[in-house]
Parts: structure tokens; C-alpha cells; sequence
């Protein structure tokens, strides 16, 4: 944009001092504006190009300096959203430096394997795997730090020494500017249980293969990304019939609240098994499959007794499947009631970090102190506000920061803009900081003092 210039011919006293004019150049934030750097002059003069040239240069700085303040703002959030995950996720997950010691574990790996932190953080990856292992996993480990593979099939081993097979797919990343590795490691042991009991069968070995690949294809298809939940639903559908002893006669429905999904061949027989799908230890849903034309039978009518636990585990996988769906629409749906409450609020609520910094604030809160959203988030408060360290809120701000008890605080205060008024404000001791709510008092407290200046002159 460009810089607005006027002369202040009118302005202030005439003596050689005194500012004869002023420039305006707007910061700009994509196409609005966000800001504006103001330059003044003793002398009365058009602005050369090339200081145009250098102010506006020095506008277009700024303005990415603000938009880079934002952009560090969301990738905290992000990194919130990140950690959030990482907290949540069921599967084993470990990172680790390019020497193979590790870095941080999630909440799994500790309530799972029965490890302290501490017994964890800065040791070798090897701690968690069994010792007969550590010659071929300390080779896999080089392997995995010189990018050449990115697998790993050691099992892990919990602190009581109960050996977990599992899956490891490795990532590389970077973390505080280092490059990590980040391992996921996801617990097998029904799978290998399963293929235990094939090899002791002697029916039809290609058939218990096609079972496996059922479970191991299930995990593949809740990797994919870009598919809906009712892709994946159909999907797990479609490869059971080929699992079973006679796929040509096999059909499936799985019934999810008030949703079923169904093999193109589906029918209602009486030859058929159940699994019911249990989410917090209740029964919500349930996995059919049956076959068309009547056959011998074996452990279960018709079925196999592995059938019968191939069909147990992927209930299981569809009850994690449906666990995270309801954990994500619970979220998104608490987060939305959150921001709602937030904007419908009046009073002025903001959140203030352990160095004094706003991370969260409405929409009050920028016309109660008269300061952009985009200006209050991430700044400090002892920034915008000088000399609120001296005052009565800051000193309750402190307490509550530190003994983590909430309380409430009502004093006057002046604002740098000659505002000046009587103010309530509510504290309460949250994770990042503390949450503050804000109320202009004033007018109650000018009514109070003239209703007691009225009972004095009643006396």
C-alpha cells in the first residue's frame, strides 16, 4: 500500500522542534491491515522515492514479523494437537536419537510394559527388548539410523519380563532442531496366537493364510488416508468372506448404530456367527457373518474354531475403529460447545501462560482493552500493559499461578489510553497458566458511592 504523507502546519508551537510533518505506512497482514508505522519530520519536505523505497521495505518486514508471530502461535497449537495424539494413541510409541537412546515414550508404553519414565528416558532402545534379541536388534537399529530399512520385527519386553511380539514401522523427523526416529510399534500377539494354532491344524493350509491376511490387510486399511469411516467399515467387510473355509458361499453385515454394511451376496441364514462389538463394556453393535448353503460341521456349526477367533479379533480391531471415531466427535463437539461459550461470554476472558503470554482470548477481550485479538495472542502481558507488575490484579495473578487456588481480585486501573475504571476479575488455576474473566464494574461502583452519599446527607 501506499504511504499516506501530510504537512502538521497547524500542529504544536512553530519553533524549529516541533514536528512539521508525518507519514503513514501501512502494515499489511495478506490483504488486510493490521497495523501502521508512523514516521515524523522537523522539516517540511516530500518523501524521496528512495525513502519510500526503505520505509516500505521496513512495513513489509514488520508485517511479516506479525504474520510470523501467528504462524508460531499455530504450530504451538499444532504441537498441543500433536502431543494430544501422541498421548492418546494405542499403539507402542517410542522416539529415539540417531544413537539409538531414547527420547520419550507415550502413556502406553509405560501402563503396558510396566516401565518408570525414568527407566526409560536416555536409555538404549534395547532396554525394551528381550535380551536373546539385542545382538539382531542392535544391527536393525544402525539400519534404521542409516535410513536403509524401515522395519523392525523385534518383540518388546515389559518390566516383569513378558515378551509382547509386535510390528515396528519406523519414521524419520525432527524434533527441537535433531533429527529422532519415531518407532510405532503395534501389538501383534492375537495374530501370532492365531498362526500358532494354524500350524497345529492340518486342514486347508492356504485357507489359514487367507486368515491372516485378513487381519494384517484390516490394519493396512485403517492406515489409508483419505478414506471416510464408511470406506473403511465396507472395506473390513469385503475381506472376510475370502478368509473363511468356503469364501464362494460366505457373506457378512456389520450393524453400527443405525448404519449397515453388507457383502453385495448378503442374505440371512440360519448358518451364521455373532460377534457383538462392546465400547466401554457395553454392547452397541454387532459383526455377522454367515454361509448360504448348508455345510459339515466343525467347532462352531459350520465354523472353524480359528474362524471363530479371527472373527473375535476383528471385533476387536472395529471396537477400537468405533472407540476413536466417538473419542474425535466428542472433541470436535467439545471444542465447538468451548468456543461458543467462549464468544458468547461478555465479559473479557483470556488465558495467560507461565511467562505471562496469551495464548487463548474472545472476542471481549480485544473491545475491553481496546487491543487486536492477533496483537493480545502470544504477547505478554507485562508487554502490552506496563507497569501492571505494580498493581493489585498482577499481585493476585502471581498467587494464583503459584499456589494454584483461585481467587478474585476488584481494584481500579488505568489504561494507557487514559481509560480509567473499576474492575472485577475472577481467577482460576488452569493447566497452561491461569484462565482470567474480566468485568468493567464501574458504573456499580459510581452507583454504590452515590447511594452512599445520598444516606449521608439523610442523616
Amino acid at each position: 500500500m501506499a504511504i499516506i504523507s501530510f504537512w502538521l502546519k497547524n500542529w504544536g508551537d512553530k519553533t524549529d522542534e516541533a514536528l512539521k510533518a508525518l507519514a503513514i505506512i501501512p502494515i499489511s497482514l495478506g490483504n488486510k491491515v493490521v497495523a501502521a508505522f508512523n514516521i515524523g519530520s522537523y522539516r517540511v519536505e516530500e518523501i524521496s522515492q528512495t525513502a519510500r523505497v526503505v520505509l516500505e521495505t521496513i512495513a513489509s518486514q514488520l508485517g511479516e514479523a506479525i504474520f510470523g508471530a501467528r504462524k508460531e502461535q499455530l504450530l504451538e497449537q499444532s504441537q498441543e494437537r500433536l502431543q494430544a495424539t501422541f498421548d492418546a494413541i494405542e499403539d507402542f510409541l517410542f522416539i529415539i536419537d540417531l544413537t539409538g537412546n531414547i527420547l520419550e515414550v507415550n502413556p502406553i508404553v509405560l501402563k503396558r510394559l510396566g516401565y518408570s519414565k525414568q527407566e526409560l528416558i536416555g536409555k538404549s532402545v534395547l532396554t525394551v527388548h528381550p535380551p536373546e534379541y539385542h545382538d539382531e536388534a542392535a544391527i536393525i537399529v544402525k539400519k534404521l539410523v542409516a535410513g536403509e530399512i524401515a522395519f523392525c520385527p523385534i518383540p518388546v519386553i515389559s518390566k516383569d519380563g513378558g515378551v509382547i511380539p509386535v510390528e515396528t514401522r519406523i519414521y524419520r523427523s525432527n524434533r527441537e532442531n535433531k533429527n529422532v526416529l519415531i518407532g510405532i510399534s503395534r501389538n501383534i500377539t492375537e495374530i501370532k496366537r492365531i498362526e500358532a494354532t494354524l500350524q497345529e491344524r492340518a486342514h486347508t493350509p492356504n485357507e489359514r493364510i487367507n486368515e491372516l491376511n485378513c487381519l494384517y490387510s484390516m490394519s493396512k486399511i485403517t492406515e489409508t488416508e483419505n478414506l471416510s469411516l464408511d470406506d473403511v467399515y465396507q472395506k473390513i467387510i469385503n475381506l472376510i468372506p475370502p478368509a473363511y473355509q468356503y469364501p464362494d458361499i460366505t457373506c457378512a453385515k456389520l450393524i453400527i448404530d443405525d448404519h449397515t454394511f453388507t457383502t453385495s451376496n448378503y442374505q440371512e441364514t440360519i448358518w451364521q456367527q455373532t460377534n457383538d462389538i462392546h465400547i466401554h463394556g457395553k454392547k452397541r453393535d454387532s459383526l455377522i457373518v454367515g454361509y448360504l448353503t448348508e455345510k459339515p460341521e466343525a467347532y462352531e456349526g459350520p465354523f472353524f474354531e480359528e474362524e471363530r477367533a479371527m472373527l473375535n479379533a476383528i471385533g476387536e480391531h472395529l471396537s477400537i475403529i468405533i472407540r476413536g471415531k466417538q473419542a474425535d466427535e466428542a472433541l470436535r463437539k467439545s471444542e465447538e460447545r468451548y468456543r461458543i461459550l467462549l464468544e458468547a461470554i461478555q465479559d473479557s476472558v483470556y488465558v495467560l501462560d507461565r511467562e505471562w503470554r496469551h495464548t487463548l482470548v474472545n472476542d471481549a477481550a480485544e473491545e475491553f482493552t481496546h487491543i487486536p485479538k492477533l496483537k493480545l495472542l502470544g504477547s505478554k502481558l507485562t508487554d502490552l500493559f506496563p507497569g501492571v507488575e505494580n498493581t493489585s490484579f498482577f499481585k493476585t495473578f502471581e498467587q494464583v499461578m503459584k499456589i494454584r487456588s483461585a481467587d478474585v481480585v476488584v481494584d481500579e486501573y488505568t489504561f494507557e489510553d487514559g481509560r480509567r475504571g473499576w474492575y472485577e476479575v475472577h481467577v482460576y488455576p488452569v493447566p497452561e497458566g491461569i484462565l482470567c474473566i474480566s468485568r468493567d464494574i464501574t458504573q456499580r461502583m459510581q452507583a454504590e458511592e452515590a447511594l452512599r452519599e445520598s444516606e449521608e446527607k439523610h442523616r
